[in-house]
């Protein structure tokens, strides 16, 4: 018996069939990949804040230093209590310069990982993947600390050029459930140099922040736990645009995000 074959119309009606389906599972994929990284994200982040609890707890109640340690590279400041170093020579003469040129970063991979061990959190961290979340295709070390926790740049400090103070004990932060110690940055230069800085005052986005978990990122708080916060179209739209920092915000949700930062910016 001679077998009947497909006609050219059934093949298209069932290509047109499987395209359909394909178009329909693709956004819930990719949203089941996203809320995936998401958790990892807030994973890594919520050990990243015990293993800074543990370090105050064994050093006296003080905090490790917010910066990355760049004090023989481009930045004048830096100490070795930096909770995580700049990508570093594997033979321990200094950071791997020039560190703001994304396209040349990825060829020190092993040193951008001796960074991470060079950091005084590295004896409570052991895996330099803890620092990185999955979502960012660019950075090394995703998350970065608000400069006010033993920072450079605060009011109090003679180097000083922002509108915060900086302070050194864990016991001096107030309401810790209510403010961020760690943040995701996005860094277009392919590295996010020492610590992440916001204009508490006058509500200026200095330092870039990410917005690929749906449109937001994660914050750790000082109590341990983490949230995920969604930004307004306005912040979505300028980070996915410019990735760096100088966001003032006019719309009226962009400016709630402000205050919202403002709010959970790390005080004494």
């Amino acid at each position: 018996m001679k077998k009947k074959a497909f006609t050219l119309i059934e093949l298209l009606v069932v290509i047109s069939i499987i395209a359909l389906l394909v178009s329909i599972l693709m956004p819930a994929l990719s949203k089941a990949r996203e809320q995936a990284k998401r958790t990892v994200c807030m994973t890594r982040m919520k050990q990243l804040v015990t293993c800074w609890q543990m370090y105050a707890m064994d050093n006296n109640d003080n905090m490790p230093g917010s910066w990355s340690n760049n004090r023989q590279g481009v930045s004048m400041f830096g100490d070795e209590s930096d909770w995580a170093w700049a990508p570093w020579k594997l033979d321990g003469s200094g950071p791997v310069l020039p560190l703001a040129t994304a396209k040349l970063l990825p060829m020190f991979s092993k040193e951008r990982e001796e960074g991470i061990r060079r950091g005084s959190l590295f004896k409570y961290i052991q895996d330099p993947e803890l620092v990185h979340c999955p979502s960012d295709k660019l950075n090394f070390r995703t998350y970065s600390m608000p400069d006010a926790l033993n920072g450079h740049w605060g009011t109090n400090v003679i180097t000083g050029q922002g509108d915060w103070l900086c302070f050194k004990k864990l016991s001096q932060l107030k309401r810790p459930s209510e403010k961020y110690v760690f943040i995701e940055e996005n860094d277009s230069r392919g590295f996010n140099i020492d610590s992440w800085t916001f204009y508490t005052k006058s509500y200026v986005f200095s330092d870039p922040l990410t917005v690929w978990h749906s449109g937001g990122c994660n914050l750790a708080y000082g109590d341990g736990s983490v949230n995920w916060r969604k930004w307004s179209a306005e912040v979505t739209k300028y980070y996915k645009d410019n990735a760096w920092g100088g966001l003032v915000p006019t719309t009226q949700e962009g400016k709630e995000d402000a205050a919202y930062l403002g709010r959970g910016w790390p005080k004494p």
